[in-house]
Order: structure tokens, then C-alpha cells, then sequence
């Protein structure tokens, strides 16, 4: 979406056709692009909208935003030159504390490097031009326009590390070129990718499987409570149903969660705690109202424990809020009949 304005600054540096004269040129030849990006800007939006996985501003303000993006401008450099710490999520914090330290350092990092390369501009227009591409490739994705859990995300710096790349190569074929240097040079890079292939190598064994997975990003964050939900799960069908329910309630401890909620809940159903899966079923329910599958569920804990009546409730509730495709519509239809059996007068 951005390659039109990437284009532009190339044009300026190292091209130098966006002059007075060939500007208007160059700015319409980005007309096809800037359309396509458009387009393509449109479209993911939408598809966002639709899934509800945009946050609001109401709930995450401008000054957030401006957090998150600084933070992530300076995240994706310093962990592609120490790719160290790394984790499929890095959880985007329920409130973001504008006064914690890493945002601080990370906003004045980001502003002095700017004022800097714009200060040397005509001595190293390099450096500006790289840093001007890299801002513009990450900028949809630092969080202006929110989506997802994420705070920053390793596979975001894919695209955006390019301008950094092709510095570094020309930075090496530079010293290669000269030849007193060489020497140095060559060893050098050697070592560097040498590192870096054995930091990958250890890399791609943290995901040998979704349990090695998940207990990597619980290394690199404890408190990670998507990562504790998923590894409760996996111990759930692995018949670890100890390691299941106090992975649920260490992530509710961190994040009171409908999904975690709901997954202890069905857990504690399976074990017969019916009082404590009706509690956890019934915070999901204040979490997330209206779910037909947790009333369904809060409905047959109340007829294990013979309350017919509440269970006959959650049913009937269940079924006006399933949607004519929802999936597990029979089983509610052929609940609340048998619960409105039990009933007293009733059958």
C-alpha cells in the first residue's frame, strides 16, 4: 500500500528526479500505484470492520497510538540486529502506561534519530532516504489504525527491513572494494550471517510443535494469557487436566478472559465442580452476553445439579439468541425439551 510514496522518496534520493522541473512527472507517474494502493487500503479495512477487530479510539487514544508506533519503530531494528527474546505474540496491553519507559525512550529515540538524519541530510541523504522508506513500508502497521492482540509482530519487518538491507550490502561490497579493508571485511560478514544462521536454527526448533510453541512465548512472557489459554487447552486433550485448569486460571489472573472463562469452565463441567463451571460459565456470560454456546453449556451444569428450572431458562435463552445456522441449535431444541420435561406440571 505504500509503494507509491517509497517510489517518491527514491525519486528524491538516490535517483534525484524529484526536482523542481520533473516533480509534477514523477508525482503522476505514481498514479496507478497510488490507486491500487487505494484500492487495496479500502478492502483491508473493510475486512477488519467486518471481523470487530479494530480498536476504537474511545478506548485507545492518540497518544497510545503515538506509543505503539514509536515503540515499534525502534522494536523491529533492535530485534533484527539481536534477534534474541522472540515470541509468535507480543500482547498489546489492555492500557498502555504512556509513562513506562521503554515508550519514553523509544519516542525520544525515534524523534532524535529523525531531527539528526534531517540535520545531515546533505552529507549522508542515504541514511534519510532509508529511514524515510523504512517509516513509510511499517507505518500501517504500527498500530495508527489497531487490528489484533499484537503490539509488534516479528513477521512485520519483513518488507519494512529492505532500505536496511540493501544499506548493509552496499555498506560490505563498499569495504570489499577497497582493498586494505578487506580483510576485515569478509571475516566480518562471515561471522555476522554465521551468527545469524545459528540464531535461526535455534529459532525454528521453538516451534517443533504447538506445545514447544506456546511455551516459548510463555518464556519470553509469563503473563501472556492467549499463550496460556492455547497450552491449557493442549494439556485439556492431552488428559493434563491439572496442568489445563491452572494454566486457564494463571491467564484469567493476568486478563479475565471470556475464552478463558469459558475454557475453565467446560473443564470444571468434565470433572464435576458443576458450582464453580456455573460461576465461570456466568463471568463469561457478563464478559460476553448473549453467547447461545456458554447458556447452553451454564444450562447443563444447572440440570446435572437438578435445577431444572435455571437450566430450562439458559436453554430457551440459548435458542432465541442462535442464529437459524448456528450449529449447535438441535442440541439446544432437544435441551430445553427435556429440561421443560423435568419441570414440575410439565410432560
Amino acid at each position: 500500500m505504500m509503494l507509491p510514496i517509497v517510489l517518491l522518496v527514491l525519486d528524491t534520493y538516490p535517483l534525484r528526479r524529484f526536482g523542481r522541473e520533473s516533480r509534477g512527472r514523477a508525482a503522476l507517474e505514481k498514479l496507478p500505484y497510488a490507486a491500487l494502493a487505494g484500492a487495496a487500503a479500502l478492502i483491508a479495512f473493510r475486512g477488519q470492520a467486518a471481523l470487530s477487530g479494530m480498536r476504537p479510539v474511545a478506548g485507545y487514544g492518540v497518544l497510545d497510538r503515538i506509543a505503539q508506533a514509536a515503540y515499534g519503530l525502534c522494536f523491529y531494528p533492535w530485534k533484527s540486529v539481536a534477534p534474541v527474546g522472540l515470541s509468535a505474540l507480543y500482547l498489546l496491553p489492555r492500557r498502555l502506561d504512556l509513562a513506562a519507559p521503554r515508550y519514553i525512550v523509544s519516542m525520544l529515540a525515534v524523534v532524535g534519530v529523525t531531527l539528526a538524519l534531517i540535520r545531515l541530510r546533505h552529507r549522508w541523504p542515504w541514511a534519510l532516504a532509508a529511514w524515510a522508506c523504512y517509516v513509510v513500508l511499517i507505518a500501517p502497521v504500527l498500530g495508527f489504525v489497531q487490528t489484533g492482540p499484537q503490539l509488534v509482530a516479528d513477521r512485520f519487518s519483513y518488507l519494512p527491513s529492505l532500505p536496511a538491507s540493501a544499506l548493509v550490502a552496499a555498506g560490505v561490497h563498499r569495504l570489499l572494494a577497497a582493498g586494505a579493508r578487506r580483510r576485515v571485511a569478509l571475516p566480518a560478514a562471515v561471522a555476522a550471517l554465521g551468527v545469524l544462521g545459528v540464531l535461526t536454527a535455534r529459532q525454528t526448533a521453538t516451534w517443533r510443535d504447538s506445545f514447544t510453541l506456546w511455551g516459548q512465548m510463555l518464556a519470553v512472557d509469563p503473563t501472556n494469557h492467549v499463550a496460556l489459554a492455547k497450552r491449557g487447552w493442549l494439556r485439556q486433550q492431552r488428559g493434563d487436566l491439572d496442568g489445563a485448569q491452572a494454566d486457564y486460571s494463571e491467564g484469567i489472573r493476568h486478563h479475565p478472559d471470556a475464552i478463558l472463562y469459558f475454557n475453565r469452565a467446560t473443564l470444571e463441567y468434565l470433572r464435576r465442580q458443576l458450582d464453580a463451571a456455573i460461576a465461570d460459565y456466568s463471568e463469561c456470560l457478563r464478559i460476553n452476553p448473549g453467547d447461545p454456546r456458554t447458556l447452553n453449556n451454564r444450562g447443563m451444569a444447572r440440570q446435572e445439579k437438578g435445577d431444572w428450572e435455571g437450566a430450562a431458562a439458559d436453554f430457551a435463552e440459548a435458542l432465541r439468541l442462535a442464529p437459524p445456522g448456528f450449529a449447535g441449535r438441535a442440541l439446544i431444541e432437544k435441551n430445553l425439551a427435556t429440561a421443560r420435561g423435568r419441570l414440575p406440571g410439565d410432560g
